[in-house]
């Protein structure tokens, strides 16, 4: 075995509390590999074997990087006064502390040497670190602190110094102050140096010592100021190799000469280790300077010994405070009987926890703490980097809330990667869509498409995404089953730092149900809920839309205003379902009768609109028109045998002849629709300019006919109905005229429709009614006679007619009304009888076929219509169905009234025919009240002939 450098370990407790150093001591000389003698020394038994007169010394050892102490000799209640010294050393890869003092005892025999006392103290120290290398390599002695220490006998004897000089296993010198030269060297300086005891003899101190001669003077004056009382050079050896000593000198008397002696301490490792530490400790300052962490340094006692201004900054305290306090001052979990536990845990190995800190202003921050135990200023102490991480734990919590929302939110969420490729889904994606996490990755979100958007559409969805980074919106799709699905989607770009794409995060909801009640909403908003058609609203819309293309294209438009007339009639009298269904059939027939690109819509009631863009020539726009009004006056199958007849007005506009925007085209096609009436119905008519002029005449007679009444224009003229067996009056119509105080004479064909288009209507027939009932009163009173006076009543008015008790009113309605077989008429019909009134069916014979109704209602007269009675005399077919009506009518218990009479031999017919009444300008037109009072105050023998 080859001797090789001593390494020592850590200390260990042996059984019955011993402690014990484990070494290191030989290397196999052949092939280099270790071989391990473990030599346990008992350390007092190590001091005991340095021959050391700890009689007269304090000793304490220990081990800086476990904190064990190997061995104390202090007194506990002794202090450690005057003449303590301390050394570190590095031995055997490890650093320990060795503090030594004399004793009282020793102090007070040496008194007078105090001088040199501290020195011998040191040389004290010095020796017994020498000792233990000594001792660790197999040899021992005295150290040369017994030659220090006592200077005075080895002058006495010169024998005694003798023995200990050559015996001692630490290398020593004896050199002439004066000269420097070596006078002598022991052995171990000889095996030191490399230098046999003579050649050394031979030699200056100045070939040992590596420094010129001012180097050597300047580090003596350092020593001086320092205090010390050893110095340190580099000693060159023989072999060339430059070693750190550290010489301990002092004056001594050799056969009556004064020397130096000086003790020679190899300290190159120590040098090297302590310069180490210098380094490690700058390193650590550096690192505390610079770092990002909050670094802060506290003892085994968890006390401050040093922070930075990061820790500074993160606790809000300045250094001055936080200087000299303790650790549970602001760590919950490093206080009471914690502490210590924490501390020593944290002592035998580097650890990384969390803890929580309480800032200076209470405010509670988390942190991640590096640890780590170090030699900071000589003592053992615990390094901390502290890291806040507050900011990281709450991310880490919102990540953990965010990963629970994905699991457990009713909201299919889905991420794909840059390729867009689906790399996660989450269970209501499942749920939602029907496949499986495992069925979806790796596959494209195309796996939904459902063939319901454009190419335009994902374009420009994706325009969006590389846009802006996000694109919401609605969006179709199809599950698993095949089955489509509305959901209202919204996909974020996740970005990587250099700004390329790392992933598109979706999220979507159903909105399936959502869109159906949309969908509901909006036709019931845009389509008519009857017929199915477009409304007025979507038709505007539609329109606007054809403008604004016609605009662009340079076509023109034209626009159908129909109005389905005499369907009041049939809505009236046949009663609003069997209205209902001719309404729809009669929209499947204006349908049918356009093309593809056009619209029908129902604005309301009985009038539809129909646009045709890109119309074209007029011949087309004509063909069309004609058609419709050909398919509308075909008769209607109502269902339970009744049948409908109606006929259609149409009004053509056309864009942009007439007008340029929606609402002045269809005003316009109304205008002309209204003409198309005006001239007898069943045709169509084009708008021309003077329509207009005539509908805002309309709109302005509609205007004065509303305040008509309150000033008095309104009047009622009477025609006298004559019993053509006597010739006597015994009835009269009466027939409303507007006197317009700039117009004149206003003929009811004019205004009556106005008014039952402005709901008018109603006022005036409750005051036609009350004042023919007070006129009949009237006559009664001043003639003595009884005139029972007809008034005309419109289906619109029979709907919110009212009966009045008076028997002198014959209330006449178109046969129409009766058609319909409703419980209303029936019942309305019944109480005008209950209040004694009479009922006459005009215009009889011109309406519907069907008889049915003469005999199920309380009918009084049959007044026909003026069409049988004008050809009466020349006409074989008017003759036979005159003569038939009144012999039909008087065998129901029925009275005729023949109206338009007016010449002779038509009244000569009537009477041969057996009819009871006429009326006509024969006898005598329609006059003001007075004008018939002056009929009417004539005698009985009043003729008409006259």
């Amino acid at each position: 075995l080859k001797t090789d450098r001593v390494l020592s370990g850590p200390p260990i407790r042996l059984h019955g509390n011993e402690t014990a150093l484990p070494m290191l001591l030989a290397r196999h000389a052949q092939d280099g590999k270790i071989i391990v003698a473990l030599v346990l020394t008992d350390t007092k038994a190590l001091l005991e074997r340095l021959s050391l007169p700890l009689e007269d010394f304090h000793v304490d050892l220990v081990d800086l990087e476990s904190g064990v102490k190997l061995f104390d000799s202090f007194p506990e209640s002794l202090p450690k006064g005057e003449g303590l010294k301390s050394a570190k050393i590095f031995f055997g890869g490890r650093s320990y502390l060795i503090e030594s003092a004399p004793t009282k005892n020793f102090l007070d025999l040496h008194r007078k040497w105090y001088g040199w006392g501290l020195g011998t103290v040191g040389t004290f120290t010095a020796s017994l670190l020498c000792g233990l290398l000594l001792l660790s390599s197999g040899y021992h002695s005295r150290l040369a602190r017994e030659v220090s220490d006592r200077t005075a006998d080895l002058a006495e004897s010169e024998q005694r110094y003798r023995s200990l000089f050559d015996g001692s296993m630490v290398p020593m010198l004896l050199i002439d102050p004066e000269s420097g030269k070596l006078e002598d060297a022991n052995a171990a300086a000889s095996r030191y140096y490399g230098h046999s005891r003579n050649r050394l003899k031979g030699m200056r101190i100045t070939d040992l010592n590596f420094l010129a001669e001012e180097e050597v003077e300047r580090e003596m004056r350092t020593a001086a100021t320092e205090g010390r009382d050893h110095f340190y050079f580099p000693h060159r050896l023989a072999s060339g190799e430059i070693r750190d000593v550290e010489v301990h000198s002092g004056p001594i008397r050799i056969r009556g000469k004064t020397l130096l002696y000086s003790i020679i301490h190899d300290v190159t490792e120590r040098l090297q280790d302590e310069a180490r530490l210098k380094r490690e400790k700058e390193n650590l300052e550096l690192l505390m300077q610079t770092s990002g962490d909050g670094i802060h340094v506290f003892d085994m006692q968890g006390n401050i010994l040093a922070v930075n201004d990061k820790f500074c900054e993160m606790l809000g305290y300045s250094k001055e405070e936080l200087l000299g306090m303790n650790v549970s001052q602001w760590d919950a979990n490093f206080s009471g009987e914690e502490l210590g536990r924490k501390i020593e845990e944290n002592f035998r190995i580097p650890n990384l926890f969390e803890t929580c800190h309480r800032r200076k202003d209470g405010k509670l921050i988390q942190v991640e703490i590096s640890a780590k135990a170090v030699v900071f200023d000589g003592r053992l102490a615990l390094w901390n980097a502290a890291r806040d991480i507050t900011a990281r734990k709450i991310s880490e919590d919102e990540l953990r809330l965010a990963a629970s929302v994905y699991q457990n939110s009713n909201e299919g969420m889905m991420v794909t990667d840059a390729e867009n490729r689906i790399v996660s889904v989450n269970p209501a994606f499942t749920s939602l869509t029907g496949y499986e996490a495992e069925e979806a990755i790796g596959r494209t979100p195309a796996m939904l498409r459902s063939g319901k958007h454009s190419k335009e559409f994902y374009k420009e969805m994706w325009e969006s995404l590389n846009r802006t980074g996000r694109w919401h919106g609605e969006i179709w799709n199809r599950n698993k089953s095949g089955e489509l699905y509305a959901e209202y989607l919204s996909i974020n770009v996740i970005h990587h730092e250099d700004g390329t794409v790392h992933r598109y995060v979706s999220l979507f909801s159903d909105i399936t149900d959502q869109k159906r009640k949309e969908d509901l909403i909006w036709k019931q908003a845009n389509f008519d809920s009857l017929t199915g058609l477009p409304n007025r609203r979507l038709f505007h819309e539609r329109l606007s839309q054809e403008i604004a293309k016609a605009e662009r294209s340079g076509h023109s438009i034209a626009l159908l205003f129909i109005d389905l007339d005499r369907f009041k009639e049939v809505n009236d009298t046949l009663g609003h379902a069997k209205g209902d269904v001719l309404l729809q059939e009669a929209s499947r027939r204006i349908g049918q009768c356009l093309r593809q690109t056009d619209t029908v819509a129902r604005l309301g009631g009985d009038e539809f609109t129909v646009l045709l863009p890109e119309s074209g020539e007029s011949l087309g726009i004509q063909r069309i028109a004609d058609k419709i009004i050909r398919e509308l006056s075909r008769p209607f199958d109502l269902e339970d045998g009744d049948v409908g007849y109606i006929s259609a007005s149409v009004g053509i506009t056309l864009y942009p002849q007439d007008a340029a925007d929606p609402a002045t085209l269809l005003s316009h096609a109304d205008q002309a629709m209204y003409a198309a009436k005006t001239d007898g119905k069943n045709r169509f008519s084009y708008f021309t300019p003077s329509m207009q002029k005539e509908a805002r005449n309309r709109l302005d007679l509609t205007n004065e006919l509303r305040g008509a009444l309150e000033r008095g224009e309104l009047e009622i003229h009477y025609q006298p109905i004559v019993e053509l067996s006597t010739g006597e009056i015994h009835k009269a119509e009466a027939l409303l005229r507007w006197r317009h105080p700039e117009r004149g004479m206003i003929p009811p064909a004019t205004f009556i429709p106005l008014a039952e288009e402005s709901g008018i209507i109603h006022e005036i027939g409750r005051w036609v009614l009350e004042q023919s009932a007070a006129a009949s009163k009237r006559w009664r009173e001043r003639y003595g006679l009884r005139i029972q006076i007809s008034v005309n009543r419109s289906p619109v008015q029979f709907e919110l007619f009212e009966p009045c008790a008076c028997e002198d009113i014959t209330i006449e309605i178109t046969e129409g009304l009766l058609l319909g077989k409703s419980e209303k008429v029936k019942k309305a019909l019944h109480a005008l009888h209950e209040s004694g009134m009479e009922i006459s069916i005009d215009d009889f014979g011109t309406g519907f076929s069907s008889l049915s109704y003469l005999k199920q209602f309380e009918i009084d007269y049959l007044k026909i219509d003026r069409s049988f009675i004008q050809d009466l005399e020349e006409d074989e077919s008017d003759q036979a169905l005159t003569e038939a009506i009144i012999l039909m009518a008087h065998k129901l218990n029925l009275k005729t009234i023949a109206e338009g009479v007016e010449k002779p031999g038509q009244h000569d017919l009537l009477l041969h025919y057996g009819c009871d009444l006429a009326q006509g300008f024969l006898y005598s037109p329609a006059v003001a009240e007075k004008e018939f009072e002056s009929i009417l105050r004539m005698d009985s023998a009043w003729n008409w002939r006259r």
